[in-house]
């Protein structure tokens, strides 16, 4: 896993690679998901132990990415049919992460009137 920075050339529309950075990108924490455990292989690459950790198939075959879900709408069909990527093995940041869903909707609900 790594991030991979590009630009878009004006004239001829094509992607360039600028830079790469080996490290991990947010949404790696989902790929026990899909069949590999990503993180557990890196520390244990880190550890000097390379191991490929494969997991269980996957129950969903979509995520919901959480709050972005909630922004986009509140009232989405996805929500109670797809995996939602809720922190729910970190209480505090999951609460913390509640509240400010809170607020930016109903910010967004000001705003519209």
């Amino acid at each position: 896993s790594s991030g991979i920075d590009c630009i878009i050339c004006k004239d001829t529309n094509r992607a360039y690679v600028i830079e790469m950075n080996p490290r991990p990108t947010p949404p790696v924490h989902l790929s026990p998901l899909f069949g590999e455990n990503l993180p557990a292989a890196l520390v244990s690459i880190a550890r000097g132990t390379p191991q490929v950790y494969v997991s269980e198939p996957p129950e969903h075959e979509k995520v919901i990415m959480y709050p972005g879900e909630l922004f986009r709408d509140p009232n989405s069909d996805y929500f109670g049919k797809y995996y939602q990527d809720i922190p729910s093995d970190d209480p505090e940041l999951e609460k913390e992460l509640a509240a400010y869903a809170e607020k930016r909707l109903l910010e967004k609900k000001e705003k519209l009137g």
